[in-house]
């Protein structure tokens, strides 16, 4: 066959007469992926090497605990070597457990960290303790309020609580009080 023949052969075959072009297609068969047990696999947060997963794999599919050569002979198109060293990166990853030498266990899974909370505001500069001290004055003398530093202090407001505590102290116990007031 020529080239030109080999262009002018259509991939689908020609659709019966009468037949309207959409039916004339092919249908496309939705893609149907097996679900996997999740609870099965453990929780891994960042993705590892095909050996490595196999290994994982191999104490998920086994009862109980195994020996380097039970590992190596379930995973014989591996090398030994590379079989060995990914035993010994998943038991330092926490994922198994060497029950004696030569001897491997999987590792229960590992409880989820709750996340840490987030660290406090860093404290008020002198400037903008002043600041808020001088406006915190001011409302208290005659209600007068800055709007440009938030909301005044008898509502919700952004008013460090530090400063709010000092403040609400007596006078004589506020930062920048002169002694013996």
């Amino acid at each position: 066959m020529s080239d030109t023949a080999i262009a002018e052969t259509p991939s689908t075959p020609p659709a019966p007469e009468g037949t309207p072009p959409e039916a004339a297609a092919p249908a496309e068969a939705p893609a149907v992926l097996p679900e996997a047990d999740a609870s099965a696999l453990p929780e891994i947060e960042h993705a590892i090497g095909a050996t490595r997963q196999a290994v994982l794999d191999h104490f998920l599919d086994t009862e109980g605990d195994q020996s380097m050569a039970q590992i190596k002979a379930a995973l014989s198109n591996v090398l030994p070597g590379t079989v060995e060293a990914c035993v010994h990166r998943e038991w330092q990853q926490g994922r198994l457990l060497r029950i004696s030498p030569g001897v491997y266990r999987l590792a229960p899974a590992r409880p989820v960290e709750p996340p840490k909370p987030p660290s406090p505001p860093p404290p008020p500069t002198p400037g903008d303790e002043a600041m808020w001290f001088e406006a915190l004055e001011r409302w208290a003398v005659d209600r007068s309020w800055d709007t440009e530093l938030g909301p005044p202090p008898d509502q919700p407001n952004n008013i460090p609580a530090d400063i709010k505590g000092a403040f609400q102290r007596s006078p004589a116990e506020a930062p920048g009080a002169p002694p013996g007031t």
